[in-house]
């Protein structure tokens, strides 16, 4: 009898056990992941150049042998292109002389709420899984970041482009969207990315905005 209650009590053990793992990866999932941006530390960027904007009060660095310009006004640019070659083929059906891979990022200031203007990028993003959209979307993920102890999200979809050419290019998008510091207005980082090298490119986005600060 005693061996029989032994072996119960041992199986319920089991039981709870894998309960509890249960539960504890559950209660994981739940939590919204974050980035802090003190948190990573990109290899060489104090090499990097730097981008500064003292009208909204920040500046941000960008690898070297990028280039940063003022494609129009309130549009700033930072792309493994000149403005340049930008001109001549982005738009166009050139833009492969651009080379097999390429990045170009937007900095941009809507004047909507953060919120408001989250929802709507993300409704942006979803009428591109619609027949006819021009654009395969194979992945699409939304996460919050905190920048600078300021909220934002970052958003991040990939897939296949049909825009330009038949056969589609390979293409990773990033946005970043958070507050400007003591003020009601919005940043937003988009950084499109095409070719073999656009996951390095994204990653170097994404380290770019770990070095994002406010000017004192």
């Amino acid at each position: 009898m005693s061996k029989r209650i032994s072996s119960i009590i041992l199986i319920s053990l089991i039981v709870i056990f894998f309960l509890i793992l249960g539960l504890i990866a559950f209660l994981f999932r739940q939590i919204p992941e974050e980035i802090i941006s003190e948190k990573i530390v990109p290899e060489g960027a104090a090499e990097w150049e730097t981008y500064r904007n003292e009208e909204y009060g920040f500046e941000i660095k960008y690898p070297k042998n990028w280039y940063n310009y003022e494609w129009e006004e309130g549009l700033i640019a930072i792309s493994t292109f000149s403005r340049e070659e930008y001109d001549k083929y982005y738009a166009t059906t050139e833009i492969k002389k651009l080379g097999e891979s390429y990045g170009l990022i937007y900095i941009t200031f809507p004047e909507k709420p953060l919120e408001e203007f989250f929802e709507l990028t993300k409704s942006g993003i979803e009428s591109l899984k619609k027949p006819g959209s021009g654009y395969r979307i194979e992945k699409f993920v939304t996460e919050d970041v905190i920048i600078e102890e300021m909220k934002g999200y970052r958003i991040y979809y990939s897939g296949k482009s049909f825009m330009r050419f038949e056969e589609g290019e390979e293409s990773i998008n990033i946005v970043y969207l958070f507050l400007v510091k003591e003020k009601e207005e919005i940043i937003r980082f988009e950084g499109n990315f095409k070719g073999k090298n656009g996951e390095k490119y994204a990653r170097d986005f994404d380290q770019m905005l770990s070095t994002f600060k406010f000017l004192e």
